[in-house]
């Protein structure tokens, strides 16, 4: 019987493969927490789980046999690769790279658009200010000014709002299906960092997933 410790470590090195598993075997969405919890030669036990942030707390059961049985527990690894590999193929979506972090985006441009992205997200909340009536419109001295007054409102609402409504279409068309393909659990707290970070920064979220999925690619090819 494989020990606590060589359970820990078979969980955190097969996540994607567990999760193609058991997406294909038991049409389970988006686990969370995948631990195998149980090994011998005929099959291994495995918890998991899923659904939203209020329920994926809760842990589920299941049953996955090996056929033929493993000669030895050593091969376990193997076989759990082999069992993803032919029974989800590419008809999940899903790659074998699993985004475990995230990471803001990197170099002065991108964090001039993040900047940006920011900037407008503010532009939201204050563009009051200019609107008659306000409590600063006074204070600010701008009804002698009204049609400039009335000019920038026009401006930011514009623009804030429209950069808002066009980075949360980017985040849920571009990168929300990016973060499924690398194994990032639907509503966990690493793919809700990766999709506020896209509505902030825009497509300097998506880029920047882009380059740790290069990353990692060329580790696997060195290795």
């Amino acid at each position: 019987m494989a020990s606590p410790q060589q359970l820990q470590s078979l969980s955190e090195a097969n996540t994607a493969s567990l999760t193609r598993i058991l997406n294909r075997l038991f049409s389970v969405f988006d686990p969370h927490s995948i631990h195998i919890t149980n090994l011998t030669a005929d099959g291994m036990t495995v918890i998991y789980a899923n659904g939203t942030r209020e329920t994926y707390l809760l842990n589920s059961k299941r049953e996955i046999p090996f056929d033929p049985p493993l000669k030895s527990l050593d091969e376990a690894q193997e076989r759990i690769n082999v069992m993803a590999a032919n029974e989800i193929g590419g008809s999940a979506g899903r790659n074998d790279i699993t985004i475990k972090e995230h990471r803001w985006p990197q170099g002065a441009t991108n964090w001039t658009i993040v900047g940006f992205g920011a900037l407008m997200i503010v532009c939201i909340f204050i563009r009051g200010m200019f609107a008659p009536g306000s409590a600063y419109y006074e204070t600010l001295g701008l009804d002698p000014n009204a049609d400039m007054a009335k000019w920038c409102y026009r401006i930011l609402s514009f623009l804030s709002i429209g950069t808002l409504v066009t980075h949360i279409l980017e985040a849920s068309i571009i990168l929300a299906p990016k973060l499924h393909k690398y194994n990032v659990p639907l509503g966990s707290g690493l793919w809700w960092k990766w999709y506020l970070g896209h509505i902030v920064g825009g497509m300097t979220s998506a880029w920047t997933l882009d380059e740790i999925v290069k990353e990692e690619e060329k580790k696997r090819k060195s290795a």
